[in-house]
């Protein structure tokens, strides 16, 4: 049980760097630089590359320090009041750290690149805020209509849209699948064509 308390302690105070910011597309955040692919796509030149990965490193040593100094103190039997008081100190110090190396990171990369980044940070928002709302287009996310400064009536004409464009997505899906299985069934032998047949019979609809 002690175990498992110190275990959501640490969680708790490592989900603000790892976490993305999921409430706002205009706020900038570091963690998409932890990614290769997104490095790369910002174009980054090697020195760019060198001085944001030893940034990024130095938080990360920086939140290591934090969770070790909280193993210690459970360690060392303190009383979960004064280790849960820790660790919310611990959070606020975490985030002055990392706006420290926001500002740091900002003055590596030019002004095309930031912008490049936080198009990358708000498309993966985007994406989960679409998984955790459980809509199918990114227009309908809380944070996109906010965003964007959708009312109600044009909420409810872009969800009746998106009904239709998923029954039309969803025709087209199912005609290329029905093409992909004919066109493979080309390599099976007249015989192996009709076992095929025989055993599947006319497509169920659920």
């Amino acid at each position: 049980m002690q175990r498992f308390f110190l275990c959501v302690l640490l969680w708790a105070l490592v989900t603000p760097v790892v976490a993305q910011e999921t409430n706002s597309f205009e706020q900038f955040t570091l963690n998409a630089l932890f990614n290769k692919q997104v490095q790369k796509d910002l174009d980054l030149v090697e020195e760019q590359t060198t001085e944001i990965t030893e940034q990024l490193k130095e938080l990360t040593e920086f939140r290591n320090d934090l969770a070790a100094e909280l193993k210690e103190m459970k360690s060392a039997g303190e009383a979960e009041q004064a280790l849960l008081e820790r660790r919310d100190e611990m959070r606020e110090e975490l985030k002055v750290q990392k706006k420290k190396v926001e500002t740091q990171v900002l003055d590596v990369l030019l002004p095309h690149q930031k912008k490049r980044l936080r198009q990358v940070s708000a498309q993966y928002v985007n994406r989960e805020a679409m998984k955790q709302s459980k809509v199918s287009t990114g227009l309908l996310t809380p944070q996109m209509l906010e965003f964007l400064d959708v009312d109600d009536e044009q909420a409810n004409r872009i969800e009746e849209r998106a009904k239709k464009l998923r029954k039309r997505l969803t025709k087209k899906i199912d005609a290329l699948k029905k093409e992909a299985i004919e066109d493979l069934m080309k390599e099976l032998t007249p015989r192996q064509r009709k076992k095929y047949r025989d055993l599947m019979g006319e497509q169920f609809n659920q």
